[in-house]
């Protein structure tokens, strides 16, 4: 049980991140692109 709470928990994080990065991309895209790197 503990397993599946931690990847549920991992996935809502990771799809709130993308939200998150994509509107502040879209509010200033001047400052976004320091913060743009990519990941290995």
């Amino acid at each position: 049980m503990g397993a599946i709470a931690v990847s549920i928990f991992v996935s809502a994080v990771a799809v709130i991140g993308l939200i998150y990065f994509n509107r502040q991309d879209k509010k200033n895209s001047s400052s976004s692109a320091e913060i743009k790197q990519p990941k290995a």
